[in-house]
């Protein structure tokens, strides 16, 4: 086992040093020797473990992705109301700034995604994983009284999940329309229309 537990380790380090970089220098940009002197080892060890620049991307996009989820989901155990924990994992979701890590590293793999099947499944169980996780809040919320929704709820957190996918799309391009903090009200603002509580107070 200490050879296998290797292995993770030197990928997941790998992993971690392609993450800084694609986001630092974008996907296209990104050549194995870079990942290789940030990671403090020879290119053809990155080129062992990865043989092929989208197996890397979709590595570090999960990376990315599966931190930030974990990272949530401690927060929002220690939230009990329906309300506050669907607002909490909207405001998890929105990007920090133009250059949130998580974010660009994700348009990058979108990008890249686009042309390929196989990242194209991965994108679509990423997608579903930040619905089902609207959708259990929504449910929970319905089923104690919290929420009175106008659609089902996976059908609102589909449109959750599409605005903030939309939105954060313009707040990394810059778009001088929309900021983190218009994004917020504006996500926050309709997801509480579609429950059946706009007139409750922002947070």
């Amino acid at each position: 086992m200490p050879g296998r537990l290797g292995t993770l380790i030197r990928r997941r380090q790998l992993v971690e040093a392609a993450f800084g970089v694609i986001v630092e220098r974008g996907a296209e940009a990104t050549r194995l020797s870079d990942i290789a002197e940030r990671a403090d080892v020879a290119s053809s060890l990155v080129s062992y473990y990865f043989p092929n620049q989208d197996e890397l991307l979709l590595e570090a996009t999960r990376f990315g992705i599966d931190r930030s989820f974990a990272r949530q989901t401690e927060a929002l155990a220690r939230v009990d109301d329906p309300l506050e924990r669907l607002e909490m994992a909207i405001r998890w979701a929105i990007p920090d700034d133009p250059r949130d890590p998580e974010w660009i590293i994700l348009m990058e793999f979108w990008t890249r995604a686009i042309r390929r099947t196989s990242m194209q499944t991965v994108a679509a169980l990423l997608h579903a994983r930040a619905r089902t996780l609207y959708a259990s809040i929504i449910e929970a919320g319905t089923a104690s009284g919290r929420f009175a929704p106008v659609a089902p709820a996976e059908m609102i957190a589909t449109g959750i999940a599409a605005m903030i996918d939309g939105l954060a799309l313009r707040v990394c391009l810059h778009d001088p329309a929309i900021d983190p903090a218009s994004m917020a009200e504006l996500v926050t603002v309709t997801a509480r229309l579609s429950l059946g509580i706009a007139d409750a107070p922002l947070a």
